[in-house]
């Protein structure tokens, strides 16, 4: 194996000729790339000071741009130069003012615009992270939070499948989990292969807030409550996964996402590490292929962390495979509760209101129920949920119905068609209303999540 060729530059000042040696890791529980750099003691290392700006070249390729975050004297005499490539900036950066949310944007806008925001270049995550196919709430806010922190909960939202690194030219992307043009082919001098259970749970508690409810007249939020527990049987020893969230409203979200949880939590990892020598480029989210007979493997798996070391006896890398990262797990489905109000005294015949799905990925009912303020006497409300693709012809997928009498429709979890395509209209219809009293100020609201069941 050659030797490496290292250059390394700080505030400007070519440092190479003072280099001994280099480490660097990253790993997908975290987004910033670190280095360690020991210089020779002449070199005058202490005069640096955290943000510096800091360049590692590997035989004449940038591997890591970023800033020093502190130099010290090390117990051989030496200058050991501790670094951060350019998710410094997030990492350090802290919103301290609440930001509203106050549109439906992909995950990988607020990705591309919080990394913008802190002077990280994106170039090509704006391109890439509009493919994200998952919304984040409405109205969704970040106070007192690192901007590293908001870009790991943007990757939870976007499902998982995504990571976000920073190349050696300090340029940010997001980057799909995938093999595709990032497929390597790993021929290790040493292999190991271990089961690790540090993101094992075997028991999941989903906590929602139930559904509020029409009460003397005025409208009273629903409570906290227990939404769903998986599996109905706790183990002996319960390893256990909570999630709380105001957004989770109903029963079969709570079911769905307790079940998600423990399907991707209730298993040992099977990492594989792999060390190599050489200076090939790797990158969190790659994939990559090894075997070992040994240990029996042979096949591909996702590159989860790195770790470089280059000095007099060269360069070697240590890939992990397959680690997981449960910061970065698409931890909520893009559920949603629509409420239309409608105020004044009732009518048959559409209400007017409508609304489009333009969501690439579609949309599923979840259920549907309706509220009024003022009873109807003499005959039932029946609402219908109808579906057009022209506008013109309607096809209805439930009927709602509010008893005489009865301020509150049930609860309905049964459409004709629970999924509909994109570019379908969905509109509210009265076919009946109270014969002596129409029935007034209705609220009608609709589960929904995007994509189909």
């Amino acid at each position: 194996m050659e030797d490496p060729s290292v250059t390394v530059t700080i505030a400007g000042n070519d440092v190479s000729s003072d280099f001994i040696s280099l480490s660097t890791e990253q790993d997908i529980c975290r987004l910033a790339q670190t280095c360690e750099i020991e210089l020779k003691a002449e070199s005058g290392a202490h005069v640096y000071a955290p943000w510096d700006t800091l360049v590692v070249a590997i035989n004449g390729t940038n591997r890591l741009t970023g800033y020093v975050e502190d130099a010290v004297k090390s117990t051989s005499g030496n200058y050991a130069i501790r670094g951060m490539d350019e998710m410094k900036r997030a990492v350090d950066t802290f919103i301290t003012d609440e930001v509203r949310v106050e549109e439906e944007l992909d995950a990988g806008y607020w990705i591309d615009y919080w990394l913008t925001e802190v002077g990280i270049t994106t170039s090509g995550s704006v391109e890439t992270g509009r493919d994200v196919p998952v919304t984040l709430p409405d109205e969704d806010g970040w106070i007192y939070i690192s901007v590293s922190d908001i870009v790991l909960e943007c990757l939870g939202y976007a499902g998982g499948g995504y990571v976000v690194i920073v190349d050696g030219d300090g340029v940010a992307q997001i980057k799909e989990k995938t093999a595709g043009a990032f497929s390597h082919t790993l021929s290790p001098i040493e292999f190991s292969r271990s089961q690790d259970d540090s993101w094992y749970r075997d028991r999941v508690v989903v906590f929602g807030t139930t559904s509020g409810s029409w009460v003397d007249d005025e409208w009273v939020p629903g409570e906290v409550t227990i939404a769903a527990e998986a599996p109905d049987e706790p183990p002996d020893y319960p390893r256990t996964a909570v999630l709380s969230s105001s957004y989770i409203q109903t029963q079969a979200a709570a079911e769905d996402l307790a079940d998600d949880i423990l399907a991707f939590f209730d298993e040992y990892l099977d990492i594989k590490r792999c060390s190599i020598e050489g200076d090939e480029t790797i990158w969190l989210g790659d994939s990559a292929s090894a075997s070992d007979s040994w240990s029996g493997y042979a096949g591909t798996g996702l590159v989860t962390s790195i770790e470089t070391t280059v000095d007099d006896s060269g360069f070697r890398q240590l890939v992990s495979l397959d680690e997981k990262c449960g910061f970065i797990w698409g931890h909520g489905k893009p559920y949603g509760q629509i409420a239309f109000i409608v105020e004044g005294a009732l009518s048959t015949g559409d209400l007017g209101i409508w609304f489009y799905n333009d969501i690439p990925d579609g949309l599923t009912f979840r259920n549907t129920y309706s509220g009024v303020k003022t009873a109807p006497d003499g005959d039932d409300i029946q609402i219908y949920v109808q579906t057009s693709t022209d506008g013109e012809n309607w096809t209805t997928q439930h009927t709602n119905t509010i008893s005489d009498g009865s301020k509150l429709s049930g609860k309905c979890e049964t459409f004709s068609e629970e999924f509909i395509e994109e570019d379908t209209l969905v509109r509210f219809y009265i076919n009946q209303v109270g014969s002596d009293t129409a029935g007034e100020d209705l609220t009608i609201s609709v589960g929904i999540k995007i994509g189909e069941t």
